[in-house]
C-alpha cells in the first residue's frame, strides 16, 4: 500500500493533511472505487476502531475524490490533538482503517463488483 502525505501551512495557520491511498487492483470499476470510498468514510464514522476515533476530527471536514489513476485522495484540516500529532503517525492510521474498511467491504459476500486480471 503506497501512501503519500503532504501538510502545509493554509493562510489562517490551519494545517492541512493530503493522503492518497492506493485503491486495490481488483477494483477496476469507477462505481466500485466510489463505493469502496463511501464505504472507508462510513467505515470511520462507525467507530469501528480505535484509530478511526482518533481521526474522526480530521474526516468532519474532509474533501475527497477518486484521483486519475483510481486512488482516493482525501484532504482535510489538523484541528485539536490531530494538529500536533506527527503526520506519519496520522498516516498510519488512516492506512489500518483504509486496510480494515475495504476488508468489511469486500468480505460482505460481493458488495463490489470488480475485474480480476
Amino acid at each position: 500500500m503506497n501512501q503519500h502525505v503532504n501538510s502545509e501551512v493554509k493562510q489562517e495557520n490551519v494545517k492541512t493533511a493530503e493522503m492518497v491511498l492506493e485503491m486495490p487492483r481488483v477494483i477496476t470499476e469507477p462505481a466500485a472505487r466510489k463505493q469502496a470510498a463511501e464505504n472507508f468514510i462510513d467505515y470511520i464514522h462507525s467507530g469501528a476502531t480505535q484509530e478511526g476515533e482518533k481521526l474522526r476530527p480530521f474526516f468532519n471536514n474532509l474533501n475527497y475524490e477518486i484521483d486519475e489513476v483510481g486512488n482516493l485522495r482525501i484532504e482535510g484540516s489538523l484541528t485539536g490533538d490531530l494538529s500536533i500529532c506527527p503526520l506519519s503517525v496520522l498516516s498510519s492510521w488512516t492506512e489500518e482503517v483504509w486496510q480494515k474498511s475495504l476488508e468489511s467491504l469486500v468480505g460482505s459476500n460481493g458488495m463490489i463488483k470488480c475485474e480480476i486480471k
